[in-house]
């Protein structure tokens, strides 16, 4: 996150102009690419889209859904077999083809850790809610063999690519409340969860949770449960200062800025956004645990959006420099 104690630390994992990244993002290659900006098929054959409005980050195809019918699953959704993976040869050459010097960048082991979004990918949101809702056995053994194959995944990564950080995120949230109850989410989700990081647990290497929206109900499960340590992108539709109240320094909250587009977009005030950033870090930086995590999302090749995140960027790393010392 950081490279200074006295800073803010500021969460992110990709080069800054010629600063060294402090984390890089790295799933196995044999995965495949549908996560990234030419979209593509998963491993289970949900297929990935991207285009120009979400800055290239690829996400289900809506168009088109490989299962309508939870009960069968078996005949559709079928366990990937990755038997016959050089993973030494894999490691090294994905670890070579990132660039970084491991002494100042940190990898953040990544891949299909997640159930829920799978789902949704493979459903849609109407179709696989009422799967939840109306057949959880039979959405409990497709987790099950999903989880199988994260575990095998998991032990493999944690060895050849010897990661610092571990990282999964499984979106079940939205802005104003979660996608499923608190009891739906503890019967299907965190046994599996525990299985993949208990692995990671006997590495004693931390443990990024990636959650959108208000998802706060859930971390009593993450944090206690499943051991995470850091949680992002702790949005502010949850209730951040009861959450580190709550867990104090067991969780780093990475997060706590949310920018509010002003209606004279794309005619933004300078001075607007750098108070924002500033009011964020004066909120929820104090006692520590906190990092900051935010900007504007949008084309990449917007030029609004490029110069208010500039600012974004600036203000964070001049006003949080020695915050801690002052």
């Amino acid at each position: 996150m950081t490279a200074h104690d006295e800073s803010i630390s500021v969460y992110g994992y990709a080069k800054m102009g010629d600063k060294d990244p402090d984390t890089v993002l790295l799933a196995p290659s044999c995965l495949g690419t549908y996560r990234g900006p030419q979209g593509g098929v998963d491993p289970f054959g949900v297929r990935y889209v991207a285009n120009e409005e979400t800055g290239f980050a690829s996400m289900p195809d809506t168009s088109f859904h490989i299962l309508d019918d939870i009960t069968k699953w078996r005949d559709v959704i079928k366990k990937p077999d990755f038997s016959d993976v050089d993973w030494e040869t894999m490691a090294k050459k994905d670890i070579e083809a990132l660039g970084i010097n491991r002494e100042k960048t940190a990898i953040m082991g990544c891949f299909l850790c997640e159930f829920f979004q799978p789902l949704m990918g493979m459903m849609g949101f109407v179709e696989g809610l009422s799967a939840i809702a109306e057949e959880p056995d039979e959405v409990a053994e497709l987790f099950d063999m999903m989880c199988d194959m994260a575990v095998e995944l998991t032990k493999k990564m944690l060895y050849y690519y010897k990661p610092y950080i571990w990282n999964f995120g499984d979106d079940s949230a939205t802005k104003l409340n979660s996608f499923i109850s608190s009891k739906q989410f503890r019967e299907l989700l965190v046994p599996r969860y525990k299985r993949v990081t208990d692995i990671v647990r006997e590495y004693d290497i931390p443990i990024d949770y990636h959650n959108c929206g208000r998802c706060e109900d859930f971390l009593d499960d993450m944090v206690n449960v499943c051991g995470i340590s850091i949680w992002n992108p702790a949005q502010t539709t949850n209730d951040l200062l009861a959450v580190k109240k709550k867990f104090g320094r067991k969780l780093a909250v990475v997060g706590g800025y949310d920018f509010v587009m002003p209606v004279t977009y794309p005619d933004v005030d300078e001075e607007y956004v750098r108070s924002s950033v500033r009011e964020a870090i004066d909120r929820y930086a104090p006692g520590g645990g906190y990092g900051f995590c935010g900007g504007v999302p949008g084309r990449i090749d917007d030029p609004a959006v490029m110069k208010i995140n500039m600012w974004i960027a600036d203000e964070v790393e001049t006003y949080g420099k020695d915050y801690y010392l002052r």
